[in-house]
């Protein structure tokens, strides 16, 4: 009978965790079998060595148990049918002479460290002879040589799969390392780590370590040290000491300190999960030890790459290429309602595994989810396939023997669905989970793609990974795009996918089909170059892509040239690699490789020679006369038509050269100066050399810059069809001879400082526009010691004189005034702002006073003129629609309503304004969500959102109510002072559309906590993120402003009235800013 014994195994217990010494391995043995005991019942005996061994069935068998020196208790077995082979080996042994006191005292890390010398085989993987892999020998060499002349700490990258756990093994061993601390992410992943070290994983069986070398004695540290005494005790006695992050983090700066000391070298597996913060403070305590990062990915979580000598970072593309990993299949859904889409994710990936079955491969499915709830949210979509059993696993699971057993059933593939929330990523070892199915992604797509895709070559049995997803997610294609930008290798592991995901445009497959000579290590997808060119015209209609090697300068000295050249699209991509050494040392051994891109597009059809290359410096003359015929640069005055166009251009600096006798000087001008440098290109005839400016066109923000000498550029980057598509506006307008470039700039907002207000009526106030673009959700002020988010924080108008403007912070329990004041101190003039009590503003971690935040990012005041104030800038707007007409005034009789009662509330007044505005809405059919927004903080008191399927635009309409300031319409300014402000005011929300979607989830939660009613009139929060996804997708939102104020008369109304001049200030900013519409709701 064969019998394979169970390892000797000793553990020690202690306040900090255990103490783990494998002393023995375990042990195949043939050997005859002796029934034993009461009836010949109670055990089995077999000799080893001649040494008897009991392998005990009736645990009380005390007579028995006198009898041996060697015993394992088993459960029961069929006396009459004994098995060929009994598999002992995850037994533990009742009984053995190296368990006692003696021996394990003479069992001691020094002793395992002395039996690792001579002991370590490089026996390299081959048919037939397993040994270690290509990647885990290179690793091996690489940190060796690297020990050789360095003490930096070491990043070595492993793809999943590839062996990294056996490197750490082997390496332990090969350098007799006398000391380890291991760091790992999570506890699963430490006690699985654990078990490895304490056996030396494969490496005996393989024949990599010979017998003769000891398993390591293994410290599992569960708890933080509290003395320094008690980590010398701990580590004293071990070779390996293996701990997570939160537990060292845990430790005191003094427990930590006495940690490095009695450390020789720290190993931190998964190195991407390390916190930065964290990271950087525990491995400054190492400096004088030997330090290794180990991961499957050279990013961290937070997107950084890791720190540290990146000595060995095996690729993706070479591990497929050895048949470690293979292709992944990519099936997506395209789905934008959330439900619908888990239905479809989870009905294709069912299907998958029962096809995946049915061929005879033996897969399980893990299914995504990033929270406990979401998991219990899906499984019903799960639950009904029985015959795969399926379970939800996740670290939180009490008591932590029940998550043991469903770890131990999901191993025994007793589940053939597992939904998982944090589990099942690095490290676990289960080749069969061959299905990635993401209800969510997370971040955790790289690591769990490598996890399916890994092959074990001698199992037959394993198909190929698929990958199933819904593309209608945005964080989806986001993570994709990830994979692609920090590692082209993806571009072959998951082929056809760039294709699938959709990212751009219709024709973006088309596009890259036509380039098939470009190495893989520069995916074209993955270019996204800045939107810069400069453009060039030539008579013919044809041009060389291919003679461009004649245009590079010495082209001999790059190291590399790649190019590809896509004939149907004309377009042509050079990248080139030169070695340069730094600039700042004369050191051969200080080098870096540079690399530059050209693009170059040629149109045919008008004969322009498009450039882009990522060396500014150059104008690529030399380039253009070798792929061109006859080209010849556009440059000169012409080039600043870019400008025409622009809404509210704001320039940020200007370049001009004025005549200085025979020279010209160059001068740069920024802020309040430009006005001069402007001024000066009509009086003193000075040229304008370079000019950059931020504006709106086309119902959005840009930033447009240009030279004199031809190049033009926005800040934006982008693909290359979206260059080609951007160079082509940037042409017609310079080509165009309709546009007069000495005029293009006349309605510049031009800023000046001042001392004195002018006396017109401020009558809105608005936080900053980058607020609302980047902040408008995480930055909090602080008022009487709460902090409210600054989207619950509205600005007002209070009071002004001709040297301050007084205004309150509206919170939602009551209010601050500060003031702003204009003065004039050592010939400059200067602003401040003041305030009564002292008010905080937060931004992720920094805390700051408001005042001081407002001095460097003054509030935008705006003036019933159309001029603004920022701080002492103020800037005048010439150009202002003259008149509202009234064809853009509705009328409703208003039946029912106190038009001097504003807001329903969430009682639902129904003789409010709002309420009869909400009526009137629900009326039309068009609306598929209507939000009652009113209070603190809102966009607007009703919000409406539609669909035009045929344009593919999301409408948002916004009303902004007002109640009439007399019971009897008329036509009163000051019942339009404040909505006026709000309706210019509520489009900045443009600036940050997908905060729209939250602001509205956020407040109807409040509001409902609070009141058990939600701020839903028409639709619910599942019909809102259908909306927000296809917002982020395919649907572009467009905003259409309402006034709603019963105290108008249209009647009375007239294009010349002061009302019907403020009403043209609004319309004028909305349409010339995000070309949003503006009408007016009034009584007859």
């Amino acid at each position: 009978m064969i019998i394979i014994l169970p390892p000797v195994k000793s553990v020690k217990t202690n306040t900090n965790g255990q103490i783990v010494a494998m002393i023995k391995r375990k042990q195949e043995v043939e050997s005859a079998v002796t029934k034993v005991g009461i009836d010949k019942k109670s055990g089995l005996e077999i000799k080893i060595n001649g040494n008897p061994v009991l392998l005990l069935i009736k645990r009380n068998s005390q007579a028995l148990k006198k009898q041996y020196t060697h015993i394992v208790v088993i459960d029961e077995i069929n006396f009459n049918e004994l098995p060929q082979t009994l598999d002992l080996s995850d037994l533990d042994w009742n009984k053995h002479p190296l368990l006692s006191e003696d021996y394990v005292k003479k069992h001691t890390k020094q002793l395992v460290t002395s039996s690792w010398k001579n002991n370590f085989n490089f026996k390299e993987d081959s048919p037939g002879s397993a040994g270690l892999r290509v990647p885990q020998i290179g690793s091996l060499h690489a940190l060796k040589a690297h020990w050789c002349i360095s003490n930096e700490a070491a990043v070595i990258v492993l793809p999943t799969g590839t062996g990294k756990t056996e490197t750490m093994l082997s390496t332990l061993v090969l350098e007799n390392i006398p000391s380890l601390l291991v760091v790992v992410p999570t506890d699963a992943l430490r006690d699985q780590l654990a078990g490895k070290f304490a056996t030396l994983g494969i490496l005996p069986e393989f024949g990599i370590v010979n017998e003769d070398a000891e398993n390591p004695i293994v410290g599992i540290m569960r708890h933080a040290f509290k003395t320094p005494a008690a980590v010398k005790q701990f580590i004293g006695e071990v070779n390996v000491t293996i701990a997570t992050m939160s537990v060292l983090a845990a430790c005191t700066n003094e427990i930590q300190t006495s940690i490095a000391g009695e450390i020789t070298h720290l190993f931190i597996d998964e190195a991407h999960h390390t916190p930065a913060a964290t990271w950087s403070v525990f491995k400054n305590k190492f400096s004088k030890q030997r330090v290794v990062l180990f991961t499957a990915t050279p990013f961290r979580n937070d997107g950084k790459k890791l720190d540290g000598k990146f000595v060995f970072n095996f690729p993706l593309k070479k591990a497929q290429e050895l048949d470690y990993f293979r292709p992944i299949l990519f099936k997506p859904i395209n789905e934008h309602n959330r439900k619908l889409a888990d239905q479809q994710i989870a009905a294709l990936s069912v299907e998958t595994l029962a096809e995946d079955l049915n061929n005879g491969f033996d897969h399980i499915l893990m299914v995504r989810v990033n929270k406990i709830e979401r998991a219990e949210e899906i499984l019903p979509y799960y639950a009904s396939h029985t015959q795969f059993n399926p379970v939800i696993i996740h670290s939180q699971i009490k008591p932590a023997s029940d998550l043991k057993q469903i770890v131990a059933n999901v191993k025994l593939k007793k589940h053939r669905i597992i939904i998982c929330v944090d589990m099942l990523g690095e490290g676990f070892d289960l080749p069969e989970l061959k299905i990635a199915a993401f209800h969510d992604t997370k971040k955790s797509l790289a690591i769990t793609l490598q996890l399916a895709g890994r092959f074990t070559r001698p199992r037959t049995d394993l198909g190929q990974a698929t990958f199933i997803a819904n593309l209608a997610e945005a964080e989806v294609t986001e993570d994709l795009e990830d994979l692609y930008y920090k590692d082209s290798d993806w571009n072959l592991l998951l082929p056809d996918m760039a294709y699938k995901m959709s990212l751009e445009q219709e024709d973006f497959r088309d596009f890259m089909e036509g380039f098939k000579g470009f190495p893989d290590k520069f995916p074209i997808q993955a270019i996204k170059n800045p939107l810069s060119v400069i453009i060039f015209k030539q008579e013919s209609d044809k041009w060389n892509p291919l003679n461009y090697r004649k245009g590079l300068a010495g082209i001999d000295s790059f190291e590399y040239v790649y190019s590809d050249y896509n004939k149907e699209k004309e377009v042509l991509i050079v990248i080139t690699g030169k070695r340069n050494a730094v600039k700042w040392a004369k050191v051969e051994d200080f080098q870096s490789i540079n690399w530059e891109i050209i693009v170059c597009h040629f149109d045919q059809e008008t004969k322009l020679l498009y450039l882009h290359a990522s060396n500014t410096n150059s104008y690529y003359d030399r380039f253009v006369q070798a792929v061109g015929i006859d080209a010849f640069l556009l440059k000169g005055q012409n080039i600043f038509r870019v400008f025409y166009g622009l809404n509210r251009l704001r320039l940020h600096n200007v370049g001009v050269r004025e005549p200085m006798g025979r020279a010209m000087n160059y001068i740069m001008r920024v802020g309040s100066d430009i006005k001069t440098a402007l001024r000066s290109t009509e009086i003193n005839k000075a040229i304008k050399s370079n000019i950059f400016g931020v504006g709106f066109e086309n119902a959005g923000r840009t930033s447009v810059g240009c030279s004199h000498h031809g190049r033009v550029w926005s800040m934006r980057s982008n693909n290359i069809p979206t260059w080609i598509k951007w160079s082509k506006g940037v042409a017609n307008k310079i080509t165009d001879e309709s546009i007069d470039a000495d005029l293009v700039l006349k309605g510049t907002l031009l800023p000046e400082e001042i001392t004195v207000i002018e006396d017109v009526l401020a009558f809105s106030i608005e936080w900053p526009d980058f607020i609302y673009r980047e902040l408008i959700g995480s930055m909090e002020i602080i008022f009487k010691n709460e902090e409210y988010p600054v989207w619950n924080c509205d600005l007002s108008v209070v009071s002004q004189t001709s040297m301050s403007i007084t205004f309150s912070i509206d919170f939602p329990v009551g209010k601050q005034l500060i003031v702003l004041e204009l003065y004039h101190e050592s010939n400059q003039n200067k602003y401040r702002f003041k305030s009564s009590s002292e008010l905080f503003v937060r931004i992720g971690g920094e805390r700051r006073l408001l005042k001081d935040f407002f001095e460097d990012y003054p509030p935008l005041i705006y003036f019933v003129n159309g001029s603004f104030l920022e701080g002492n800038l103020f800037t005048r707007i010439t150009h202002i629609l003259p008149k509202f007409p009234s064809e853009r005034i509705l009328t409703d009789n208003w039946i029912d309503t106190n038009i001097r009662l504003e807001s329903q509330s969430y009682a639902k007044k129904t003789d409010s304004i709002q309420y009869n505005i909400i009526q009137m809405m629900k009326s039309n059919p068009k609306y598929q969500i209507i939000v009652d927004d009113d209070d603190s903080g809102e966009i607007g008191d009703v919000l409406g959102l539609y669909t035009d399927e045929r344009s593919n635009i999301l409408n948002l309409d916004i009303y902004h109510c007002k109640f009439s300031s007399d019971t009897s319409p008329g036509i009163r300014l000051k019942d339009f002072y404040e909505v006026c402000g709000q309706a210019q005011k509520s489009v900045k929300w443009m600036e940050n559309t997908d905060e729209i979607f939250k602001h509205i989830i956020r407040r109807s939660q409040q509001r409902f906590a609070r009141h058990a009613v939600d701020r839903f009139e028409k639709g619910n929060e599942d019909d809102l993120d259908i909306l927000k996804r296809r917002a982020r997708k395919d649907l572009k939102l467009r905003m259409h402003i309402f006034i709603v104020q019963p105290g108008l008369s249209k009647r009375q109304y007239t294009t010349e009235s002061d009302v019907s001049k403020l009403l043209a200030v609004v319309e004028t900013y909305l349409q010339e800013t995000w070309n949003a519409g503006l009408t007016v709701i009034s009584s007859i």
